[in-house]
């Protein structure tokens, strides 16, 4: 795997204080600095491998974690390469990377996550425990997201988050922010929270969830779709994508057309077009206040002249030819593209965003909004975003390339900000995107490890279409609640679960502001009057039964004891009139847990 190299650790050069806006500065070539993580015997090192490379750290403190910021530049007319790690000391049983225990990804060793080195600017983080106490690490800035990779040097026990691709252009400073946490809790859970918390990172999901084809909403009578949306609580419906008019005849001997990128707006599409619009008002018919999405895709586009007319926007492979694939013969050729605010794609991709509005929908369904997959952040060699270079093992720079998601990161912006509301099929790895209302989620029908790139934005996972209860509980396992994605699920869960403001999140437990969704025992509650508290409680085949644990007035708070049985689950609702301040978090408290 590219950039997976044995990194080795030095003696420690230099001891840092922690002084807020204090500024220091060190040695010029291959430097090293050690931080004494406040309140611990432990430390974090810093590792700086480049020639001519100018480096000074800025420490800025907060209640909850230390800030750093580090300031690099070059005394060099030529561009340099640098490499930066940041690792801490600790064993196999003790280390998190990306919320996910290394002891995990060494029995799962694959392609898409080497225990050693993988990228994840989704979830930046390292978590160790030991026994005298916690750190937690988080990659802050943009760049250093995208650059990020996290690491476990099984021989010299040592884990950490670094940059392998970072260039210094002459007269150009580059500020790499990330942040160090100390002892929150005795789990990966606590420190993510806090993060959370700090990110700001809380988000209402309206109500329950359903995908659609215009044609399956046209079919139903309007009295079946009433009753399915209101029986299913649906907040929000998503058009299915790519754009497949079911009613247009393919060419002979070619599979069917399917839409990507600015290919909705050609002609072939205009029945299409027309039966979309009808879908969206029936829906909003059926169910006044229901958000309608219009699917849109920024990083493929199937128009036939693509190619052509967006050039200067084509996604580049390792051999320099235009990446494309053909769905196994199942649709139609698709070529992939990156969007900027310059380029002739990202300008092309606004009037797609236009599109929603005129078809009468509420925003846009954005699929694959920060990745393809989760193998890996795509870079392009045929752009520069002006910090990143393939280095070789000495640093010299192999050749200049662009993160997409930083290439992109303005049209971006500007997409969601003109389409007014979001949901997005992959979480943001961009500080403004990630600050907006917009909703995301993973595909968690997949692959499970997919849904810790889910815990540092709205925490949902789509599961497929399957009415299968295992199934729709199984993301509740990782801190994430299940979407529903068709109508008619026999249980009631998936309509229940919503509206929630996710809060926090744990293993088997996903806690609201006014809501606490559950698979596993524990004590439940908030700061009310228990008469204020209303569960509903589910058996192992989903259904409804009576409750059968207790609750108790305990500290000024309603606690709720919850006895689950084996696939079972409880939501826990407080009602409006009970709500406390917008500062009041629910409470959990698990002794076998924490």
């Amino acid at each position: 795997m590219k950039n997976s190299r044995r990194i080795f650790f030095g003696v420690s050069l230099l001891a840092v204080g922690t002084i807020a806006g204090f500024f220091i500065s060190s040695r010029p070539v291959d430097q090293q600095k050690t931080l004494v993580v406040p309140g611990q015997d432990r430390t974090v090192l810093t590792e700086v491998t480049g020639k001519g490379v100018h480096w000074t750290r800025k420490l800025n403190t907060f209640a909850t974690h230390l800030e750093i910021e580090d300031h690099f530049s070059i005394e060099s007319s030529e561009m340099r390469g640098v490499k930066i790690s940041h690792s801490l000391s600790t064993s196999v049983g003790e280390v998190s990377l990306g919320g996910q225990d290394i002891r995990a990804l060494l029995k799962n060793l694959d392609y898409r996550k080497s225990p050693i080195d993988f990228s994840d600017p989704w979830n930046p983080t390292v978590y160790g425990l030991s026994p005298t106490g916690a750190i937690g690490l988080v990659a802050e800035d943009d760049v250093f997201r995208q650059q990020v990779r996290l690491f476990f040097n099984p021989f010299e026990k040592r884990a950490g988050m670094k940059t392998t691709s970072l260039c210094l252009a002459p007269g150009k400073e580059v500020v790499l922010k990330w942040s160090v946490y100390s002892d929150h809790g005795k789990t990966y859970w606590d420190f993510l929270n806090r993060v959370r918390k700090d990110w700001g990172i809380e988000k209402s999901v309206p109500g329950a969830f359903v995908w659609f084809h215009p044609a399956d909403i046209l079919g139903i009578p309007l009295s079946n779709l009433q009753t399915e949306l209101r029986r299913q609580n649906v907040g929000i419906a998503n058009m299915f994508g790519g754009w497949v008019d079911r009613h247009a005849k393919p060419e002979k001997g070619k599979p069917p057309f399917i839409g990507f990128g600015t290919a909705p707006l050609l002609d072939r599409f205009s029945g299409f077009r027309t039966e979309i619009s009808a879908a969206i008002r029936k829906l909003k018919a059926a169910r006044p206040g229901i958000r309608v999405y219009v699917y849109f895709d920024a990083q493929r586009d199937s128009s036939p002249d693509s190619l052509q007319k967006y050039e200067d926007s084509r996604f580049l492979k390792g051999d320099s030819t235009p990446e494309s694939t053909d769905w196994l013969g199942e649709y139609s050729r698709t070529w992939s593209f990156y969007p900027t605010l310059e380029n002739s794609y990202g300008r092309a991709l606004f009037d797609v965003v236009d599109l929603g509005k005129k078809l009468g929908a509420d925003g846009i369904y954005w699929d694959e909004m920060e990745s393809l997959d989760y193998s890996g952040v795509r870079a392009t060699r045929g752009a520069w975003d002006g910090f990143s270079c393939e280095l070789d093992d000495h640093q010299r720079i192999l050749g200049k390339i662009g993160y997409l998601n930083l290439l992109s990161k303005g049209a971006k912006e500007a997409f969601a900000e003109r389409a007014g509301a979001v949901m997005a099929n992959s979480p943001p790895t961009t500080r403004r995107l990630g600050l907006r209302q917009d909703l995301h989620m993973v595909e968690g029908q997949h692959r499970s490890d997919y849904s810790t790139y889910a815990h540092l934005t709205t925490p949902l996972a789509f599961i497929g279409s399957e009415d299968d209860w295992n199934r729709i509980l199984a993301p509740l396992d990782h801190g994430l609640l299940p979407l529903s994605v068709r109508l008619g699920y026999r249980t009631s869960f998936l309509a229940k679960i919503y509206p929630i403001t996710p809060v926090e999140l744990y293993s088997g437990a996903v806690l609201g502001r006014d809501k606490i969704v559950a698979r596993r025992s524990g004590h439940y509650g908030w700061k009310t009057a228990c008469e204020s508290v209303h569960v509903i409680q589910y058996d192992s085949e989903g259904e409804e039964i009576d409750f059968t644990g207790t609750m108790e007035r305990r500290v000024g708070s309603c606690l709720v004891n919850v006895e689950l049985g084996r696939n079972g689950a409880i939501i826990l609702e407080r009602i409006p009139s009970a709500a406390g301040v917008r500062g009041e978090k629910p409470l959990f408290y698990d002794p076998v847990f924490l």
